[in-house]
């Protein structure tokens, strides 16, 4: 009798391990779809002179594609923000975007506890670049 409720136990244990391997393969995914947007944005924006601003009647926007990407990446404005920087910028003067979020494992939710601790994860990515387009 005793061997079949440590069996059991033994079980549910290895059940719990492999479901948090799969949440952290998750929290991994989007941390690298994060860097991946960041680091896309930014090319794009090095190569325009900046993320948004007007200059001689002609209008740069790099948000468009930024806000794109973090919906084809399934990571939604009710979880996701970021900051970029304003205006044009200069060659050789530095620019960066920054996406916030958070992931919140779903293992935890299995079993209705209060578990003493908050189940989501931050997941900060800061890119920094440098403009590449001379302004007359």
């Amino acid at each position: 009798m005793s061997e079949t409720l440590a069996k059991g136990l033994t079980m549910i244990m290895w059940l719990f391990f492999i479901l948090i391997i799969a949440e952290f393969i998750m929290y991994s995914a989007y941390y690298v779809k994060a860097q991946n947007t960041a680091s896309s944005t930014l090319k794009i924006a090095e190569r325009m002179g900046g993320f948004q601003y007007s200059y001689n009647q002609q209008k740069v926007d790099v948000e468009p594609y930024l806000k794109s990407q973090l919906n084809e990446n399934h990571m939604y404005p009710d979880h996701w923000s970021y900051q970029f920087t304003k205006g044009k910028v200069e060659h050789n003067t530095p620019m960066e975007i920054a996406i916030k979020g958070s992931y919140e494992f779903q293992v935890f939710k299995l079993l209705p506890i209060n578990w003493g601790f908050d189940t989501k994860i931050p997941i900060n990515v800061k890119r920094t670049g440098i403009g590449q387009v001379f302004f007359r």
